[in-house]
């Protein structure tokens, strides 16, 4: 779907990085999600202090960790569960209507949960209820807000958009969990749920101005399911499409899951107290970030393909070096690596995979991408548990990830070899 007369292109502002903005309706769609992102990051923050002290209280403090999980795990699962039927859904419907709806959504539940924790009535059950809404929500709400991207901006800018979009969720990321830790010594859990709940306002304002044509569905007649059957063929069938689901597969189970072992790498091959490890994280933010910014200066002066496997070789390269470095300042720098490269890689694929899906089926595809960027996070952990295990026996806790990062270079090595196009994608 085109863009609506007035989102024509108007001169870039601020550059090549932030050509996007050049879209009136992605401005609009761009700075609520600004304000809302930092929002979502500081109430995801203050429910874990929430279910810290809700666990400490009724069990004692050694199984709090254990539930911080659970509650992790629970609100995961809706995700893994709806996503795809959800992108189905987005190819369905008017995007914008569904993303005001997700958006209102977890807004009200938000503000509820904040009640709840300010009048005192807040039970353990209350948040995993809570968690299990927010994540059917979000699972509506990621395929269709990631689709509905390249109709504020067209083709040519999609990248850059998807670019600028990480930058925002990366520096939440960093500025979220910071402001969250000051304000709950002001105003408590409650008042970050309950301005967590106002920040979806400057979202929903924004999408209420937006513009663009009004959506027909040019599938209607089917049923959902045979959608749903209908994108799973297209991928299968269209080898670029299925290439980029299994480069993506391999980036989120041997790559991604470097995060999951942070904790253990900071105490015991570093040999790191809690504030290290704070700043260690916070490496990790800015490395995302960097790596965001830099997709967005670079969008569409070199060819995805090779941005892609540029940055899939660089995180891989740094993955490894990241498991044997026994030095912070070292480590640190590796570690910007990893989480620009990836950040890059991922937001390539789902840049590729956009634009080579006609606009009828892009919800489902995209849904697949989120699917596997989510759904398979838990195969991440599970390998990189498994493998720490037999490290241990060689006085080498870090081996998942060296094994990680030799994984994806031997992947993108094979594609590049089988798959030369890869490379030459525009």
């Amino acid at each position: 779907m085109c863009a609506s007369p007035d989102t024509a292109a108007a001169p870039p502002r601020g550059g090549a990085t932030f050509r996007a903005l050049r879209h009136h309706n992605f401005r609009l769609f761009w700075s609520g999600q600004l304000v809302s992102l930092v929002g979502t990051w500081m109430q995801s923050t203050a429910q874990s202090w929430l279910v810290l002290q809700l666990v400490t209280r009724a069990y004692g403090a050694d199984k709090s960790a254990l539930y911080l999980g659970l509650v992790s795990a629970i609100g995961s699962l809706p995700t893994f569960l709806l996503t795809l039927l959800a992108g189905a859904l987005a190819d369905r419907g008017d995007k914008r209507r569904i993303v005001i709806a997700t958006q209102a959504g977890a807004m009200l539940l938000a503000l509820l949960l904040g009640l709840l924790t300010y009048t005192g009535y807040i039970r353990l059950w209350h948040v995993v209820v809570y968690a299990v809404l927010v994540g059917t929500v979000n699972a509506f709400d990621m395929p269709t807000r990631q689709s509905y991207v390249k109709e504020l901006v067209g083709g040519e800018d999609l990248l850059n958009a998807i670019a600028l979009n990480s930058s925002v969720f990366n520096a939440a990321r960093i500025v979220g969990p910071a402001i969250a830790g000051w304000l709950m010594t002001i105003f408590g859990v409650a008042g970050i749920f309950l301005l967590n709940g106002a920040s979806y306002l400057a979202v929903l304002a924004g999408l209420f101005r937006i513009r663009t044509p009004r959506h027909t569905a040019p599938t209607a007649d089917r049923s959902l399911w045979q959608q749903l059957g209908e994108g799973f063929q297209y991928a299968w069938r269209n080898r670029a499409i299925l290439l980029l689901l299994a480069l993506m597969a391999v980036l989120t189970v041997f790559g991604f899951s470097y995060f999951v072992l942070m904790p253990v790498i900071a105490v015991q091959v570093l040999h790191l107290e809690e504030g290290g490890f704070g700043i260690l994280f916070a490496f990790s933010g800015v490395g995302a970030l960097a790596g965001a910014l830099l997709l967005a200066s670079t969008a569409g002066r070199a060819p995805k393909g090779a941005l892609l496997c540029a940055s899939g070789i660089t995180a891989a390269v740094f993955l490894m070096l990241f498991s044997v470095s026994r030095v912070f300042s070292l480590s640190a720098l590796f570690l910007m690596g990893i989480s620009g490269g990836l950040v890059i890689a991922s937001a390539s694929i789902n840049s590729l995979m956009q634009e080579t899906a006609p606009d009828a089926l892009r919800g489902r595809v995209v849904s697949m991408w989120i699917f596997i960027f989510g759904g398979f996070t838990p195969l991440g952990a599970l390998y990189v548990g498994t493998v720490a295990h037999l490290g241990e026996r060689v006085a080498m806790p870090a081996l998942p990830l060296l094994v990680g990062g030799a994984v994806c270079l031997l992947a993108i090595a094979v594609i590049s070899l089988r798959a030369r196009w890869l490379w030459r994608l525009p």
